[in-house]
């Protein structure tokens, strides 16, 4: 990520990262306007998001798909294992 170059106090970092917020897909665009509310405060730290912000910014597919992955690992091993043990 290329830093823009003039006043570097560590806003144009923070309005990137904000910038990369909003074109997430997942994210509606008044949850960003909320976080760019309290960016605009000096506010915003993980600590003062409330749960449901916090809630917004995660992914809920991933906890699918890490359950999905983990049911493929115990069924594979199960099955290269299936030789050394009876399953019922």
């Amino acid at each position: 990520m290329q830093v823009p170059e003039g006043n570097n106090d560590g806003d144009d970092d923070s309005e990137s990262s904000i910038s990369t917020l909003s074109e997430r897909s997942d994210l509606t665009q008044g949850v960003v306007d909320r976080i760019r509310r309290r960016k605009s405060t000096k506010d915003v730290t993980w600590e003062s998001l409330s749960f449901w912000d916090k809630a917004a910014l995660f992914n809920k597919w991933s906890l699918f798909l890490a359950f999905g992955n983990l049911c493929t690992i115990f069924g594979s091993l199960f099955y290269i294992l299936s030789p050394y043990f009876d399953l019922p």
